[in-house]
């Protein structure tokens, strides 16, 4: 199955977002919903993430 574009508001700020990954201890992030697909809506959708997280990452998540 062929991946459907991503919403162009993901795609410009990849670099960011993986960055943040980084930061936080995401080893996998995911994104579902109308931002999956070809129903996104600039106007009225919103982005929906599944996050895997490292297994020491809660320490980076403000959990002391």
């Amino acid at each position: 199955v062929p991946h459907k574009p991503l919403p162009a508001d993901l795609v410009a700020h990849r670099e960011e977002i993986a960055a943040l990954c980084v930061a936080q201890g995401v080893s996998r992030l995911e994104v579902f919903g109308s931002a999956a697909d070809r129903r996104f809506d600039p106007a009225h959708s919103d982005y929906d993430f599944i996050a895997r997280f490292e297994p020491d990452a809660s320490r980076s998540l403000g959990r002391r």
